[in-house]
Order: C-alpha cells, then structure tokens, then sequence
C-alpha cells in the first residue's frame, strides 16, 4: 500500500466482482457527464482526459444542444476482456429514449473510454466491423419470428 497525500492507495488487484463494481460506477459517471456536455451544462474540455486521444477532438466538437440534461434510464456493463468493459446507457430525456455505448478500459491510472458510439453524433469506426456468422447473415425466412 503507497500513500497519495494522507490517504493511502490501495495498489492490489481488485477481485473481479469489485472491479466490475468500480467499472460500472466509473461509466456511471462518465454517462452522467456526457449528457452534461451534450446538454451545455458542463465544457467539453473537462471530460476530455477520461477519453483516448483518437476520441477528444470528437468530444471537443460536440455541438450543445441547450435544455434539460439526459437522466441515464438503465447502464448495463459486460467484461470484454481483462481490464475492459463494454457498457450501454440508456438516456431519457422526456418520453424519448437513446443509448450511448462506450468501452471502458483500466488504464492502470483510472478507467478511459477509448470507444464511443451515440447515435446523435457522426460515426466514426474504431474498431473493425463484425463479421458474419458462420453460413452468412440469417435471411428473414431464416427467422422465427
């Protein structure tokens, strides 16, 4: 254990279930403060530091759409691999509904997303597309719908 200040680090891996805690309630935040820059409640520059670099310049040009700030309706997070998650929030802002999809990675000094995907912002792949399944894509008389 090191000291930062008075208040001691604990550098120890996290036991998995404490660590997805800790994910979960880091991309908590992250959402929450999104919806602020989103909304013109918070500078983009502040949330900057939390994303990978290939992903601030998209950050900085958030256009503000003036109002109310998006309340995060559900947040649901998945490991992807060790030390990443793949999360999805749900915003409601009134009666309308959006998700946003971030991956969340521990960069050892605190947790950065470096993937983001909103449907209100021009897409911008980072990551290779998927392929498909084996027998190629289920037509709809595939389906049992």
């Amino acid at each position: 254990m090191t000291t930062h200040g008075r208040r001691p680090i604990d550098r120890r891996p996290a036991a998995p279930g404490a660590r997805s805690a800790h994910a979960l309630a880091a991309a908590r935040v992250i959402v929450a403060m999104l919806n602020e820059v989103v909304a013109g409640a918070r500078p983009a520059r502040v949330i900057c530091p939390l994303f990978a670099v290939h992903l601030r310049e998209r950050i900085r040009r958030t256009r503000p759409q003036p109002g109310p700030v998006p309340g995060v309706h559900r947040l649901m997070i998945s490991a992807a691999v060790d030390g990443a998650y793949e999360v999805v929030a749900v915003n409601h802002h009134g009666d309308r509904f959006a998700a946003v999809s971030l991956r969340l990675v521990d960069a050892g000094h605190g947790w950065m997303v470096t993937d983001l995907a909103r449907p209100d912002a021009p897409s911008e792949p980072t990551a290779a597309p998927l392929s498909d399944p084996p027998g190629g894509p289920a037509s709809a008389a595939d389906r049992d719908d």
